[in-house]
């Protein structure tokens, strides 16, 4: 993840970025697969998110790890929303 971040800061350096991650986490799954969503996550942070900053937080919740993403750009609205 802090590679992804470091990637995000060299291509929008206007954009703030913060993040609060754990130095070391152990996930079980598909590193590539992982590494993937995350890097998508952060590039559509960056580029729908105009100039607004962008938070990245990864929470521990017993075995489980809650990876948030967020920024001031245009929500997607949900299925079955007739929002807009």
């Amino acid at each position: 993840m802090h590679g992804e971040l470091s990637e995000g800061r060299r291509n929008r350096p206007e954009v703030s970025l913060s993040s609060s991650l754990p130095d070391e986490v152990l996930v079980k799954g598909d590193e590539h697969l992982l590494h993937r969503v995350t890097a998508n996550l952060l590039d559509n942070a960056l580029k729908y998110g105009g100039d607004t900053p962008i938070e990245v937080r990864a929470e521990r919740d017993d075995d489980l790890l809650r990876l948030t993403f967020g920024n001031g750009g245009a929500t997607i609205a949900r299925p079955g929303n007739n929002a807009g």
